[in-house]
């Protein structure tokens, strides 16, 4: 087989693989949403907190006693933190009835899919095949790697944000070197799941992208503040009711060092072990890829994605952020194949 032959297979076998990846996902996900109910817990979730947020009350303190029937009691295990009560409403409507938040969370997700991969392919597009029109089918895979990632159906199903959050964070990744301001505000909306985008700002910081910084800051302390005065609660018995809860969840994975439990280890201590180990797997990683000169946006943050999954506690849902350092393979295939012209 001739070098122009080999490089012609190569290219082939990665067309194909993305593509019957993203068609096996896609048909895996059409199969569980047709056996199985959308509960939306997590999403129910979600609309409760906005729900009693906008009828003034502190989600942690409602009680048979002052609960409204038409939003419920909620699961002190299922609340999330507080400023995500107020900027949660962009993707979970409290101030809409439950029946139609749920239809538009359905749209949300959809939407949201359609938006990154479209913003992918614009980026691909502007930076990295630099309109070569040979080239151009390069640009809607970064889109299907994304839609290729096994867990979409789990999230849809239990309406759980971390798909939406992965997309989020990616649109984000795109953007912050022109639009610093703009990927800080979606990088606050990004932290109502704290637990996956938070790490990520560690690397931010490293590359000195405090604007994007302070924006998310400023505009994450105005919801909490917003939250504070309207509950009529203290951020210090805010905080406390989000640790109390947090330190209680059942049937989760405790990242990396989650075998601990089986060893009565407390779960803070579990969790001090997986912050440490995912923070210095961080750094090392900038340390390396930052002395390559490395510049490729999906390249320099697959080492966050990847310690995002293993830092703090997770659930399967959560690992749809591993498309990026799946887009960042797939680049690193574009640049072996555009070495030389066929």
């Amino acid at each position: 087989m001739s070098f122009i032959s080999q490089k012609r297979f190569y290219r082939s076998i990665v067309i194909i693989s993305v593509s019957m990846l993203f068609i096996y996902n896609l048909a895996l996900t059409v199969f569980k949403l047709h056996t199985n109910d959308i509960v939306f817990m997590d999403f129910h979730a979600r609309w409760q907190e906005s729900a009693y947020l906008c009828k003034g009350l502190n989600p942690y303190k409602v009680n048979d006693l002052n609960s409204i029937d038409s939003i419920g009691i909620i699961n002190p295990q299922m609340i999330t933190v507080p400023w995500a009560w107020l900027i949660g409403m962009l993707i979970n409507p409290g101030f809409l009835p439950y029946g139609i938040a749920k239809i538009i969370g359905v749209i949300i997700y959809i939407g949201t899919y359609l938006i990154t991969s479209a913003v992918l392919a614009n980026y691909w597009l502007n930076n990295i095949v630099n309109n070569r029109k040979k080239d151009l089918l390069w640009v809607i895979f970064p889109g299907f790697l994304l839609g290729a990632q096994i867990y979409w159906w789990w999230s849809i199903i239990c309406g759980n944000q971390g798909a939406i959050n992965a997309c989020i964070i990616i649109i984000c990744l795109c953007l912050y070197k022109k639009h610093p301001i703009i990927s800080g505000l979606l990088m606050t909306v990004a932290m109502v799941k704290p637990q996956l985008t938070a790490i990520f700002y560690v690397l931010l910081l490293l590359q000195k992208e405090y604007k994007l910084i302070f924006t998310s800051i400023i505009s994450g302390l105005v919801s909490f503040l917003s939250v504070s005065l309207i509950t009529k609660s203290t951020f210090v018995e805010l905080l406390l009711q989000t640790f109390q809860s947090g330190s209680k969840l059942d049937g989760v994975f405790y990242g990396l060092f989650d075998v601990m439990k089986f060893f009565n280890a407390p779960i803070a201590l579990i969790l001090f072990a997986d912050i440490v180990c995912g923070l210095l797997y961080v750094l090392l990683y900038w340390k390396v890829f930052n002395n390559k000169n490395c510049t490729n946006i999906f390249v320099l943050f697959s080492g966050v994605a990847i310690a995002s999954t293993f830092w703090f506690y997770k659930q399967p849902h959560d690992n749809i952020i591993l498309a990026i350092p799946c887009i960042a393979y797939l680049y690193i295939a574009y640049v072996t194949d555009k070495r030389r012209d066929y």
